[in-house]
């Protein structure tokens, strides 16, 4: 019933997850990265840029009321001026702006990783369409995103009104003193109220990215039938892939037929069962089944012993036992080794006779 209601109750394959990277849909919040920027960007206005700044803006005021520069008289005269104040003004804030610029980029890339999809700028129709913006300004996320604007607010009167709280005595004996000293309070209590401002946001920041990719999470969610289908096209209809299986199993198949060229020998059940069975005393602690099979291929095997000269052994009960407890690849079970053993030893015993096409009833 879930199925065909087309419920998404099934998580979203890698393909899906990396389509959806393709047209640039990732689990991001903004929130987190405006705070954490913002938060980098407050460290290094108390840091190394503001002294930078303050300085040449007293370089140019000092210029400027001082009579040491001249009054601009021309259009000329203005641009100049402004040119030459913005290129000091921009060279005091270009630290300042890089520290933004690599935090900004390296909280994207630790929450979305490396990404660049020119499908995200392509034109959709269904951006145009105003009922799908009406849905978008209606959503879950937007009413989210509203509810979120108060607490913010909140948070930061909060901080304003704590650090005001704690830094008010101090204020107040401010009167009288020198203006150092004025600079100093409110460099603390500035530090005082962005830390706990900080501190609020970044838990909402926090709290939107896991909100984010749960969201994320569930649009990306498939109903059974888009697995099935995405399968399909993945793997092909169901008789392309039983091709293909039959054609993997034939391959297997030749390449364990090619190993009984190198067998000793090939223990049968004339009718049924055929096991290849290879043994080097040099490389090997106990013979090896290089190949097995019943039927046709237990034919095929036979076929093969007989084409390469491999002495074929006639033995129906350790051929039934062999075959069921034997594994190509694998070594003969310790049970059976006392049985293969004898095999192998008559097989050495016509050692001479390799090499003829044969069979020898046991």
């Amino acid at each position: 019933m879930a199925e065909e209601a087309g419920e998404r109750s099934e998580a979203p394959t890698q393909k899906r997850i990396d389509d959806a990277r393709k047209r640039g849909e990732v689990a991001q919040s903004r929130d987190l990265a405006a705070v954490v920027t913002l938060g980098a960007g407050v460290l290094a206005l108390f840091g190394f840029p503001i002294a930078g700044l303050a300085a040449s803006l007293r370089a140019q005021a000092g210029a400027a009321w001082g009579g040491a520069q001249r009054l601009p008289e021309t259009a000329e005269d203005f641009r100049a001026l402004f040119a030459h104040a913005g290129a000091e003004t921009g060279q005091a804030l270009l630290p300042f702006a890089l520290v933004l610029f690599g935090v900004g980029t390296l909280v994207s890339l630790t929450q979305t990783g490396a990404l660049f999809s020119p499908q995200a700028f392509a034109f959709r129709a269904n951006r145009m369409s105003p009922a799908q913006g009406l849905k978008r300004i209606f959503s879950r996320d937007r009413v989210l995103d509203l509810a979120k604007a108060p607490l913010k607010v909140a948070i930061v009167l909060f901080a304003l009104g704590a650090a005001l709280h704690e830094a008010l005595p101090h204020l107040l004996a401010l009167f009288g003193t020198p203006i150092q000293s004025s600079f100093a309070a409110l460099r603390a209590l500035s530090g005082s109220f962005a830390q706990t401002a900080f501190s609020g946001l970044l838990l909402i920041g926090l709290l939107d990215l896991a909100w984010v990719r749960l969201r994320y999470h569930e649009r990306l969610k498939m109903t059974p039938r888009e697995v099935r289908d995405e399968l399909k096209e993945r793997e092909g209809s169901p008789q392309i892939r039983g091709r293909r299986r039959a054609l993997q199993r034939e391959l297997s198949r030749q390449r364990m037929l090619a190993e009984v060229a190198r067998a000793d020998a090939v223990v049968t059940n004339p009718t049924h069962y055929s096991i290849a069975l290879r043994y080097d005393r040099a490389q090997m602690a106990a013979p090896m089944v290089v190949a097995r099979g019943r039927g046709e291929l237990a034919l095929r095997i036979r076929r093969e012993a007989r084409a390469h000269g491999v002495p074929i052994v006639e033995n129906p009960p350790l051929a039934r036992v062999l075959y069921g407890a034997g594994r190509v690849g694998r070594e003969v079970p310790e049970q059976l080794f006392q049985a293969v053993a004898e095999v192998l030893a008559f097989v050495y015993r016509m050692d001479h006779r390799r090499g003829e096409r044969w069979s020898v009833s046991r």
